[in-house]
């Protein structure tokens, strides 16, 4: 924070701890620590926001009947005016943020450098032919679109960097997409990010996330399944979901097997797998790779968790065992190497 205007230099603005993760091993410790003005939401854990100070979650709104659809009206209409009572100058302030869900609202006034949401993000959605793009596309110029930027500002119906105020975006690998074209794109792996860390700030990072080197010893020996929120989301039924993964996880030495939640994956594994292990920290797979995981196989249905691992360990991915899931990858989303494609 500046000494002269009481004011931060940098705001970081992100829904998921993939982007947060990023941004800690973008800038200095110094500046994660005491420079930074953090908004959360979503699938932000509150261990975390217990961690890192100053920040502000702004929760979500579910549901869709006429009071929630009023409600989430009147949750973005507030946020408008967001910034009007936060140490933060519109004018000076660095922003690095994800640009969806209410965060674009967020954005409306300002440029800002695009933190991604994901592994291969642009390349797996932002394709002319994919179906993000087409709905994105869709979106912006309907009529709700058109209110849409009215209202909340052009971010709002152009997210993922495909507007005018996105000026660099902050990738850890090569991306392809038209979305990427006239924009300063920084590109390094987190690994190489890592490595140009102090052992002061990797120490820092893994206190946010509440890990530490000893837990990685639960994972040896074991085969890792990585959850997505495939109920919560609505992808599926929590009856389909149920007939899937146990169909999964009978492929598979019980004993052997270990379940990495998603942050956001609120499922009951525990009642209906009481003899399989699960870790539930909220933690990248990434930050677990970075901290030195060693395993040799992983499994999952289409987690992007699953990229962050070496050729050396064996990927088993289960998207085209069920018709649901297989429509929702369209053969898009899938690993960029070497997978073993099980179609049960």
């Amino acid at each position: 924070m500046s000494q002269n205007n009481n004011k931060f230099g940098n705001a970081c603005l992100c829904i998921s701890n993939y982007a947060l993760l990023l941004y800690l091993l973008i800038v200095d410790e110094e500046t994660a620590k005491n420079d930074t003005y953090y908004v959360f939401g979503k699938a932000i854990d509150k261990k975390v926001l217990n961690k890192i100070t100053p920040n502000i979650f702004v929760p979500s709104r579910n549901g869709n009947s006429i009071k929630d659809v009023v409600m989430r009206f009147w949750d973005k209409m507030r946020l408008r005016n967001f910034w009007d009572d936060k140490p933060v100058d519109l004018n000076t302030c660095t922003f690095y943020a994800q640009d969806h869900a209410f965060l674009s609202i967020l954005l409306r006034n300002v440029d800002y450098k695009l933190l991604s949401d994901c592994p291969n993000y642009f390349t797996i959605n932002m394709q002319e032919g994919s179906s993000e793009y087409r709905k994105l596309e869709k979106n912006k110029h309907s009529l709700a679109g058109k209110l849409q930027r009215l209202m909340y500002g052009d971010v709002a119906v152009s997210t993922f960097g495909n507007n005018s105020h996105c000026k660099e975006i902050y990738l850890t690998e090569e991306n392809i997409s038209p979305v990427l074209k006239g924009k300063l794109l920084h590109e390094k792996s987190m690994q190489e990010l890592w490595n140009e860390s102090t052992e002061s700030k990797k120490r820092f990072i893994e206190n946010i996330f509440d890990v530490d080197r000893e837990e990685l010893k639960c994972f040896d020996g074991k085969v890792i399944f990585f959850s997505q929120p495939l109920v919560e989301d609505g992808n599926m039924s929590e009856a389909e979901y149920v007939e899937y993964i146990k169909k999964i996880f009978g492929q598979y030495d019980t004993s052997k097997l270990l379940i990495k939640t998603h942050p956001r994956d609120k499922f009951d594994y525990q009642s209906l797998f009481p003899e399989i292990q699960i870790y539930t920290k909220p933690i990248n797979a990434q930050l677990l790779v970075l901290m030195g995981l060693n395993v040799d196989r992983v499994a999952t249905i289409c987690s992007s968790a699953v990229y962050t691992f070496p050729e050396s360990v064996e990927i088993d991915w289960y998207a085209n065992s069920n018709p649901i899931m297989k429509a929702y990858c369209n053969g898009t989303i899938k690993p960029f190497r070497k997978y073993n494609d099980i179609v049960l």
